[in-house]
Parts: structure tokens; sequence; C-alpha cells
């Protein structure tokens, strides 16, 4: 049976602090700073978890945080006309997803537990991970369907000023990453006149946005790879794409 999302959080609450192997005998309780076995867990020695236990490197344990977009995103309402082409792509869940306030204490823990050797949280009850189901339930993605792929040698100014109506130069688009900070201010009210070439343009830049803000960011928190934008040129045919298999992919690679 899976481990259910709340027992995932008890479990680290619980226990922020892995203890991997404890040995006891009559003079003393040792414990083992790492794990027994370093055939799988072959990162220890880079890994976060490895400086709870230098004593030295204390100031180093800091709390971590991360640079976020969805709060901007969730403070400006999506315009209704853009709701229908929005569901038809697919991505009706992730403009239901409230901003939600971070505890970065646990957010740390869990970092701590995360082995990219075996993509999953190694707990002192268990190994857990996220899952498909996790992202359909939680994010209301499709999970089964046609696969996230396709070409990468696109004239991608070209590309963004068929689909989204407007044409990056310069430091906005840099190799294939365009900057949605300037995108947003590109595209800033949908006109109340709007016919239906300039809603499906303002409904591919907004999804876009949410893309970047929920699945596929990167540690810039502000750009998002073109790759995407071919696959909703036609937004019926883009609800039959597996976004969540990619979303899930794509976290589980960038660690």
């Amino acid at each position: 049976m899976a481990v259910t999302y709340m027992e995932k959080m008890l479990a680290v609450q619980n226990h922020s602090i892995q203890l991997i192997g404890v040995h006891t005998d009559d003079d003393a309780v040792q414990l083992e700073l790492g794990p027994i076995d370093n055939s799988v867990l072959t990162r220890q020695a880079s890994h976060r978890l490895a400086r709870v236990w230098d004593l030295n490197g204390l100031e180093e344990s800091v709390v971590l945080t991360c640079r976020r977009r969805e709060l901007a995103l969730s403070r400006v309402a999506v315009d209704p006309r853009l709701l229908p082409l929005i569901e038809a792509a697919g991505f009706t869940g992730l403009t239901k997803v409230p901003f939600i306030e971070l505890d970065w204490h646990l957010i740390t823990a869990l970092v701590e537990h995360w082995r990219p050797e075996t993509h999953s949280f190694h707990m002192p009850t268990g190994e857990t991970t996220i899952t498909l189901q996790d992202v359909s339930i939680q994010l209301g993605l499709r999970v089964n369907g046609r696969p996230i792929t396709g070409r990468m040698d696109y004239n991608w100014p070209e590309v963004c000023d068929r689909l989204l109506g407007v044409k990056p130069t310069g430091s906005n688009l840099q190799g294939g990453r365009l900057n949605l900070g300037w995108l947003e201010k590109a595209l800033p009210y949908l006109p109340n006149n709007a016919n239906d070439a300039t809603l499906r343009k303002y409904a591919r830049a907004y999804i876009l946005q949410l893309m970047e803000a929920c699945f596929f960011s990167d540690k810039s928190s502000k750009c998002l790879h073109q790759m995407f934008l071919p696959l909703l040129e036609d937004l019926d045919q883009a609800g039959q794409y597996s976004w969540g298999s990619g979303a899930l992919g794509c976290r589980l690679h960038m660690r």
C-alpha cells in the first residue's frame, strides 16, 4: 500500500535526523555516521546529510530557502475567457492550486533525506518517493497519454512570434530559454475585443507561466525553455500529452 502524503510529512517531522545504523555493546552506543553499505548510496561524501555529523561545519547547515514565482502568479486572476482553452490543454488543475506557505525547516529535512542515487527519501521507517498518483491528485495533471518529446532545432524567436505574438530579442531569449518576466510585461492585459487567435496566444503564455511556477522551473526562477511551446500550438492536442509524467521526470532529473 502506498504511503500517503500526510504519513510522509509526519515521518519527516518526527525524525529530522537520519540515523542509518546503531550498534550497541556493554560499554557504549555507537552510531554509524553514514550508510552501512556504500554500494548503492555512492554520493554520501558530497551529500548534505554528511554535514549533519560534522561538528566543525555546523554553521554551513543552514535552513534552505528558494525563490518562488507562484506567489506573483497567484496575485493575478486568470481571465475567464482563457479558462476553456487552459482546460482543453489539460492545465485546469494548476489554476486551482493555492499559494502554500512552506515550512522551510521541513523542506530542509526532506532535502537531507533525499537520495539522488535511488530517487527516493530514506526515512527511519523505510524508503518513500513521489509518485505519478501524487502528481495527478495534487496538481490535476494527466499522467497517461502521449510522451513529452519533440524537436529542439527550432528558430525560437520565430516560434515565440507565431505562437505568443511577441518576438524576444537579446537577453530575453538565451539558448531557447525565455525570460517569463519579460513575457509577462510584453502581454500585460488581454484586450476586451480579443479574437480567437489572440485568446490562444495569451492562453499559451499563461500556461508557460504555470509550467515555470509549478514544475519546470530552474534556479533562475524566471526562465523556461521554449521546447514546450510547440506542444501548445494546438491546445486541444496539448491535452493529450502526459504532462504529469513530464513534470515528475523533470523534478527527479533536477533533484
